[in-house]
């Protein structure tokens, strides 16, 4: 009798993709020979019933729950850890390098998560990226002083990680009001080299959330201090650091892959359609099959996998955000590169998980597999290629116009009528609050849709989108950072912009 294969999933309580997993393995263990086990950091409904098939683990203490891992698998002999949730996804790659007995795998996400990382582990390699400079304040013997790292020759990133976990100059406001302020004319400076527009990064943070372009010096002030602020909220306490990186005009694309053995299988090129030009950069639409020319498809997974080489990926579902450095006219493949532009597919961004909210739930693949079979199987089989299905998917990420209160959406049923559209679900009930971007980190919602082009799956979206009526307080929000922040002309005044982050991180509204 063969061994049966055992899987732990780890899958974090609040995570949105729990039920689409659930249901792909409950399906997938019908046909193939496995067996499931669930670690999660919250004891589950039937843990008491199946304490054999639950582990209770902390996701931020990696070093005690590998070790209750490594105890379980002397019990019951796993085979791997799978995960998928970005909060689970380091405990995940450090159990598998133990289980298998195999390099340690954890700096190499522990890089993908951290923007400047990323930057500076690319430094020097083929992969176009932005130029950029990161500028951060650094104590030594008792003196606040500011570094700065830009692009170019490649430098161990183990050094630098010391700083990017220690960039705050403490909580004394005259040494932080002081210490900003300086930090503010480096990062002139640096955006002066650059050449405006550029992108200020918040470090720390995924998504869009605080990332602003600045077309100008005044606005590039307002975006260091914003950025600062919103990380700031997400820590609850204030880090003095900031990502500037070179704007690069042109459209945007995604990539949804799964490296196996060092090999990148591409399940998807999503185009957005939208254009994403700030000043922040707020995601709305994905298609695919994406509708550019192969030879630029094949430039774009070439940077993927170019980029997963000198990051060192060996195994496991990335996501990949990329610009398209051209001015498009009336459509994807008309455009007129500037000559001084490097017309290279440039990588924004990279993370070692699947595509997020509910947009993998519409891609189709041959056989009738869902998304998370597909990754599943990928982990699983050795020889397994996956195709998507014929037709065309498409997936809205519904924004939040204003930030406020959450009264009313209606016309959802008027939504779900339109053509192609395979589901309108909004996720935020009413009477919660609601942040937009640059701040915010929840969409209001998502449309999907199934269509013969990518061209109709597209018009089927903006058509339910626009029979959306979304109700908004924009009263003064509870816990939106940036509405605390009191601006003058625009800009803020530093020693006001000091106290208020310190009183905001004092009173706790940053943990709620």
């Amino acid at each position: 009798m063969m061994p049966i294969t055992r899987l732990l999933f780890l899958i974090p309580s609040k995570s949105y993709r729990a039920p689409r997993l659930m249901e792909a393995v409950s399906r997938m263990q019908k046909s193939t020979d496995f067996e499931a086990v669930i670690g999660s950091e919250t004891p589950q409904a039937l843990a008491a019933l199946f304490p054999d098939k639950f582990l209770l683990l902390d996701f931020a203490d990696l070093h005690a729950s590998v070790e209750k891992i490594m105890a379980y698998d002397t019990r019951h002999a796993l085979d791997m850890v799978i995960a998928f949730d970005e909060e689970a996804i380091s405990l995940a790659n450090l159990a598998n390098s133990r289980l298998t007995k195999s390099k340690d795998v954890l700096s190499v996400i522990l890089t993908m998560k951290n923007k400047v990382l990323t930057r500076i582990a690319l430094s020097g390699s083929p992969v176009a990226q932005p130029e950029y400079s990161y500028l951060f304040a650094s104590s030594d013997g008792g003196k606040t002083t500011i570094r700065s790292v830009s692009g170019g020759a490649p430098i161990d990133t183990k050094i630098l990680s010391h700083d990017l976990a220690a960039t705050e100059s403490g909580q004394d406001s005259k040494v932080l009001e002081q210490t900003l302020k300086d930090l503010l004319l480096k990062a002139a400076d640096a955006a002066r080299a650059i050449g405006f527009p550029v992108v200020v990064k918040a470090v720390g943070l995924s998504g869009s959330r605080g990332i602003m372009r600045a077309n100008n010096e005044s606005e590039l002030e307002k975006g260091i201090l914003e950025s600062i602020a919103i990380a700031g909220k997400e820590n609850c306490e204030i880090r003095l650091q900031v990502l500037i990186e070179r704007y690069i005009p042109g459209a945007e694309v995604a990539v949804d892959g799964f490296v196996k053995n060092s090999e990148l299988i591409p399940l998807a090129v999503f185009d957005k359609p939208d254009p994403l030009i700030g000043p922040y950069f707020e995601e709305t639409i994905y298609t695919t099959p994406s509708r550019y020319e192969t030879k630029t498809i094949e430039d774009i997974i070439n940077t993927v996998q170019m980029s997963c080489n000198y990051l060192g990926v060996t195994q496991g579902p990335i996501h990949a955000e990329l610009r398209l450095p051209r001015q498009y006219s009336d459509n994807l493949n008309n455009f007129v590169a500037d000559q001084n532009i490097d017309t290279r597919p440039h990588l924004l961004e990279i993370a070692a998980r699947p595509i997020g909210g509910q947009c993998g739930d519409i891609l189709g693949f041959l056989g009738e597999k869902s998304f998370y079979e597909v990754l599943i199987d990928l982990y699983l089989k050795d020889d397994f290629q996956p195709q998507l299905a014929e037709g065309a998917f498409g997936a809205m990420m519904i924004p939040i116009e204003k930030t406020g209160t959450l009264k009313e959406v209606s016309g959802i049923e008027k939504a779900r009528a339109v053509r192609h559209i395979e589901r309108v679900s909004i996720t935020i009930p009413p009477g919660q609050e609601v942040i937009r971007l640059p701040e915010g980190e929840s969409y209001l919602g998502f449309i999907l849709s199934r269509a013969d082009t990518p061209e109709q799956a597209e018009l089927a979206l903006r058509q339910a989108h626009a029979e959306l009526k979304i109700l908004i307080d924009d009263a003064e929000a509870k816990t939106a950072i940036l509405d605390k922040l009191t601006s003058n002309g625009g800009g803020y005044e530093i020693s006001t912009y000091i106290k208020t982050l310190l009183s905001y991180i004092k009173d706790k509204k940053c943990a709620s």
